[in-house]
């Protein structure tokens, strides 16, 4: 390996992290959009099993 510059564990690492916030930094959006959907997707599955009422009760006793 000679005349090749290597370098530690700690600076493959720290390169990584940059890394990885950046990309994690990129899919802000895309994650919010997905929380959001998810909490809906939550709340309403919430409304139905209110609405519901005894008669989701009974077929989950089966």
């Amino acid at each position: 390996m000679a005349g090749t510059s290597t370098s530690t564990f700690e600076e493959r690492e720290a390169e990584r992290a940059r890394r990885r916030k950046a990309k994690w930094e990129q899919n802000a959006g895309a994650r919010e959009k997905d929380r959001r959907r998810w909490e809906a997707h939550r709340a309403a599955q919430a409304a139905r099993s209110t609405q519901a009422g005894s008669a989701g009760a009974e077929d989950r006793e089966r």
